[in-house]
């Protein structure tokens, strides 16, 4: 048997970055000549280390930034102008104007985390889901006004 270390996932052998035992032949003849996996000599499994040390202290950051923005944006209330006539719109809010918004108090988010179940046609106040990562989510609250 023979360490080595999965570049990728393999069924019936482990997932990606970990230290499995495998037949030397599998090894030498499958694995390492296809770039699957490398020998887990103490180098590379130090380098492996301080990658999933890397890698966790982006999460951390990430998630650090993620609960900031949640903050600043929950404390915001937006009010947001637009063309209508006896209450509707003349076309539904999009989630480009929301952003656009939100950049314009200070927090940096894509088009594609702003969230809403059902598309925003009328005028009044909404509460809308900004998804800002897997775990942390947003809850803007927002003001349709008619454009004057």
């Amino acid at each position: 048997m023979i360490k080595v270390i999965l570049k990728e996932d393999l069924k019936g052998q482990g997932k990606k970055n970990e230290v499995v035992d495998v037949s030397e032949g599998f090894a030498r003849n499958f694995l390492l000549p296809q770039g699957k996996a490398v020998l887990a000599t103490e180098k590379a499994i130090n380098l492996l280390e301080g990658e999933k040390e890397r890698k966790n202290l982006q999460a951390d950051l990430a998630e650090k930034e993620s609960k900031d923005k949640k903050e600043r944006i929950e404390k915001l209330k937006l009010t947001i102008t637009q063309k209508a006539e006896k209450g509707k719109l003349f076309g539904a809010l999009s989630n480009r104007e929301i952003a656009r918004a939100l950049r314009a108090e200070g927090v940096e988010i894509s088009i594609k985390q702003v969230f809403f179940p059902k598309p925003i046609k009328e005028i009044g106040e909404y509460e809308i889901v900004i998804n800002l990562n897997k775990s942390v989510k947003a809850s803007l609250k927002i003001k349709i006004e008619e454009q004057k």
